[in-house]
């Protein structure tokens, strides 16, 4: 660390406030790059037009979203669906609980909380999760496969053979669904 003196600051020395109590060496240190605790006033208030180039989703913290569902209707149950992005990186989770009034069809899909990237493979698994059949007390593996920017389908996974494979899901697959069935996925993808 260089000693401040009004000529001898090269460009890249940090210079910290603490060791120079003058004007100068808050400004050397800010042209630096490098502010440090002891530089910055308890009272100081960064103002938010300084904030406005970033992103506010990097700060914020996990969002409630509505998915909208296609061959299920959820009638009395629940569900409790979160997301956070940071930058293109997308992370959600979701936990769905059938109800007395619920249905389920065959191929199951969730609407996407952003809209993802279209250079995604179609198919292509974006969350791990199960599906638990509460009157069994039993669950399987299921995934769900990105379908197009803004839906997900909801497959389980199979034993076939020596391979794990996947099934559509329908109102008998895996299980025949009933009130208090859940479905929980954590996934991550690439927004648009």
């Amino acid at each position: 660390m260089s000693t401040f003196t009004n000529n001898n600051v090269a460009s890249g020395d940090v210079v910290r406030a603490s060791d120079h109590n003058t004007q100068g060496a808050n400004i050397a240190a800010v042209v630096n790059g490098n502010i440090e605790n002891d530089n910055i006033d308890a009272s100081a208030a960064i103002a938010s037009s300084k904030l406005a180039g970033l992103n506010a989703t990097a700060f914020s913290g996990w969002q409630d979203w509505t998915p909208t569902y296609t061959s299920f209707s959820l009638d009395n149950g629940t569900v409790v669906a979160k997301y956070v992005q940071q930058g293109k990186a997308v992370h959600f989770s979701i936990t769905i609980t059938l109800g007395s009034g619920s249905t389920v069809s065959s191929n199951m899909r969730i609407s996407l909380p952003v809209t993802a990237n279209d250079n995604i493979n179609s198919s292509t698994p974006i969350a791990l999760g199960r599906m638990l059949d509460s009157s069994a007390s039993t669950s399987v593996m299921a995934t769900l496969e990105w379908e197009s920017t803004t839906t997900m389908q909801v497959v389980a996974l199979t034993a076939d053979a020596a391979y794990i494979g996947v099934a559509s899901t329908t109102a008998d697959i895996p299980f025949t669904w009933a009130t208090n069935d859940t479905m929980q996925f954590t996934g991550t993808y690439e927004a648009a």
